[in-house]
């Protein structure tokens, strides 16, 4: 079972419901929810091919042109990679010290829920993927938590998106980067709304066209990812003049000894 070092489970531990992953590289993961009987439902990026051992045809919902939510067995999901699970209802120590969109510390929904969720999904899609806020991870929070930001309509949530973008700050400022990391997560819950999973794609949808008529909006995402990036922007300048500074003032100390 998971612990303080490592998320890894083995496939007879999984449960029902259960949000798991597995690492592609060094900085991308891909998520799912487990619903039994050695069954998968993910979103992927992309043309999916129908590779479903365990599905019926009615089970599947083809993907869109950017992408769409399959149901896999679990073998064909994790393509030969370690099996981790997402832990939710993490603690302080937990969420601070593993790597982001491996836990959150906000708490998961009960497993027919869940279940429930990631089903309708299967047969209605969840709109077009985007690699920052409507990707695999998004998806299978929104499924766990069923929360989506009233504002953005982004649903769920990406721990790797922003860990990643909080790398930086942590090669200057470790300790800042872990504070901000928290911030971040417990602003996230505080203003996202539960959202029944029937009356989701209208928000998408909705969310998908002010960004089609919205001239300005920048490919990699709308206002709250350029929101984010402008302060990640200025924390980083912060950090790099406090790193001056610290070099210079030892500079200062060391030529004072001379």
């Amino acid at each position: 079972m998971p612990n303080l070092f490592s998320n890894r489970i083995k496939k007879e531990k999984l449960k029902p419901g259960d949000h798991i992953y597995y690492w592609s590289g060094i900085l991308y993961s891909h998520h799912g929810i487990y619903i039994g009987e050695e069954s998968v439902i993910h979103y992927v990026r992309g043309n999916a091919s129908k590779s479903i051992s365990s599905a019926s045809s009615s089970n599947y919902n083809p993907s869109t042109e950017r992408g769409g939510v399959i149901l896999t067995t679990l073998n064909e999901f994790l393509k030969g990679k370690k099996l981790y699970l997402y832990v939710y209802d993490a603690s302080d120590s937990r969420f601070l010290f593993k790597r982001g969109g491996t836990c959150t510390i906000d708490y998961s929904d009960s497993a027919d829920v869940v279940i429930k969720r990631a089903q309708y999904l299967l047969h209605h899609g969840i709109g077009s993927y985007d690699l920052f806020e409507n990707n695999c991870e998004n998806f299978a929070v929104y499924c766990k938590t069923g929360r989506v930001d009233p504002m953005t309509g982004e649903i769920g949530t990406s721990g790797q998106v922003t860990s990643n973008a909080l790398a930086i700050v942590g090669v200057f400022n470790f300790p800042l980067m872990l504070g901000l990391r928290h911030r971040f997560e417990t602003d996230r819950i505080e203003k996202c709304e539960k959202v029944p999973v029937e009356n989701l794609e209208n928000i998408v949808l909705k969310q998908e066209n002010a960004d089609m008529n919205n001239i300005f909006v920048i490919p990699l995402g709308n206002s709250s990812l350029i929101s984010f990036m402008v302060h990640l922007l200025l924390t980083w300048l912060f950090c790099v003049f406090k790193f001056i500074n610290n070099v210079w003032l030892l500079y200062v100390l060391l030529f004072s000894l001379v």
